[in-house]
């Protein structure tokens, strides 16, 4: 089966047992609340030729939500991609993903400067890791704008 829609309604619960692949060039966003991965695939994009659009899966669910129970074996929360088989992601081809940082960056900043020459675009998400061995102290964030020759 094709997912075609460029905006799907909410699914409650999406039990893949087959092949579910994503339209080739299409701009696409998948909603549900459960995506079970049972005995079959889901492919967005394959190696040899990556999804050359956007392609969102966007998982929707309260914190007050029931658990629900895919099988007897296993029950989990609310929002959730079950996987047991086969599920692939592949888009375009990116080339610079690491920076160091070349400014501070405290916990919540809004503006620092990374090194130049990467591919990142607005809507990239990136982590900030500390120095020092505090894990808590991490920090990710979304990408507004960047420039590419001076960070």
């Amino acid at each position: 089966m094709t997912f075609d829609m460029e905006n799907s309604p909410i699914y409650g619960l999406v039990r893949v047992n087959g092949y579910l692949t994503f339209l080739q060039g299409a701009n696409l966003t998948f909603n549900a609340k459960h995506i079970f991965i049972r005995a079959g695939e889901l492919h967005v994009g394959t190696k040899e030729d990556p999804h050359n659009a956007t392609a969102i899966i966007k998982l929707h669910g309260e914190r007050s939500s029931a658990a629900i129970a895919y099988d007897a074996a296993v029950e989990t929360g609310n929002k959730v991609i079950a996987n047991y088989n086969i599920f692939n992601m592949f888009g375009k081809p990116r080339l610079s993903k690491m920076s160091r940082l070349r400014s501070e960056a405290p916990k919540g900043a809004n503006e620092f400067s990374v090194g130049t020459g990467l591919d990142w675009v607005p809507g990239d998400r990136i982590v900030l890791l500390p120095t020092g061995y505090v894990r808590h102290m991490k920090d990710d964030v979304f990408i507004e704008s960047y420039n590419n020759e001076t960070g």
